[in-house]
């Protein structure tokens, strides 16, 4: 676990209001796309699928700021796998149940006993089987992206994580240009392998970070940031770009060179408690949230303004895993280490 006096606030600030967003954006203009509200919401916010993109950041940069520190990919690895599974695991069971009691609307969406079993390993879709929440796609995502970081751990390549950002997000957009003219099996598997349609997101956190760092050769890292910017475009079009580049100058000026100060904005209580949550909040939040909206609406409570009641049901039940799943197994197992476990083994 980070600790509280190496922690950037600022990045509280992004997470927690990324995670505001793509709830929002779920409970109103997703909802309508795939069941219909009863009545049209005055209020959406479809840019809300984008905020996704700032997790992708964030993840980059902080796990390049955590290896700096770490000498071995076994141990990595675990801490990884402490930080998302078992809050994942009970997430599921609990959207599980939800959605076994949500009625005919959710009927075709209960999980039969293998995609319950495929979705216990993060990469269902990878097994043949649908994610039991569509928002459990970026756990596949963010695995690629650890099993990349635990490579270059083990081959001892941590200080040549620029030039490998470079020539990661360069394959990226050949891969991209080479799909657009021709497909085969093998360039999808490549693109999948090396994360082609998101590597840019990771890669300009971890070039952010080196610019956090006040590193002093500049050129490689605006370099990748103008090819991360490329890659943007190629893989999900003009408007997640334009996006992009908001979303990026914003995180430039607050982040970077703390051009733009907002204290008062990043030391909010709730924005930085939602972030504190964020994981297990993202974990919850949609399937129980659509579960409950169908049942208000067909309950007559139509308006947008209820949807305060999914947001605060998912709010709780994030919290409740934070509490009580999240920080107790992250805290027990903080000290272990397998790679210390595996050499006694040895040499037994």
């Amino acid at each position: 676990m980070e600790n509280k006096k190496s922690r950037i606030k600022e990045l509280d600030f992004f997470r927690g209001t990324a995670a505001i967003l793509v709830i929002l954006y779920h409970y109103t203009t997703r909802y309508q796309e795939i069941f219909s509200h009863k009545v049209n919401y005055i209020i959406n916010f479809p840019f809300g699928k984008m905020a996704v993109s700032m997790f992708f950041i964030l993840s980059g940069f902080l796990i390049c700021k955590s290896i700096s520190r770490e000498n071995s990919a076994i141990n990595f690895l675990w801490r990884r796998f402490i930080r998302m599974w078992p809050c994942y695991v009970v997430a599921i069971v609990i959207t599980t149940i939800v959605i076994c009691f949500g009625g005919s609307d959710f009927a075709d969406r209960i999980p039969s006993i293998k995609q319950f079993i495929c979705n216990l390993t993060m990469i269902p879709e990878y097994l043949g089987q649908k994610a039991i929440d569509g928002a459990y796609w970026t756990q596949a995502v963010e695995i690629i992206f650890y099993m990349l970081i635990v490579g270059i751990i083990f081959f001892k390549k941590k200080d040549k994580m620029k030039e490998i950002s470079l020539i990661w997000v360069s394959i990226s957009i050949i891969l991209n240009l080479l799909i657009k003219i021709f497909d085969s099996s093998i360039l999808r598997i490549l693109g999948i392998l090396l994360i082609r349609t998101y590597s840019q997101l990771f890669i300009t956190g971890i070039l952010f970070y080196y610019l956090y760092s006040k590193e002093q050769n500049k050129v490689l890292i605006y370099i990748g940031l103008f090819l991360c910017l490329i890659n943007q475009y190629l893989a999900l079009g003009i408007e997640y770009t334009i996006y992009y580049l908001i979303e990026i100058s914003i995180f430039y000026a607050i982040v970077i060179i703390r051009f733009v100060k907002i204290t008062r904005f990043i030391n909010n209580k709730f924005i930085i408690f939602i972030s504190s949550i964020s994981y297990p909040l993202y974990l919850v939040h949609q399937m129980v949230g659509y579960v409950i909206i169908n049942k208000l609406e067909n309950l007559g409570l139509e308006n947008e303004i209820f949807i305060f009641i999914p947001i605060a049901v998912s709010i709780i039940l994030a919290y409740l895993l934070h509490k009580f799943v999240e920080q107790p197994v992250i805290e027990k197992t903080k000290n272990i280490k397998i790679s210390n476990i595996f050499r006694k083994k040895v040499t037994e």
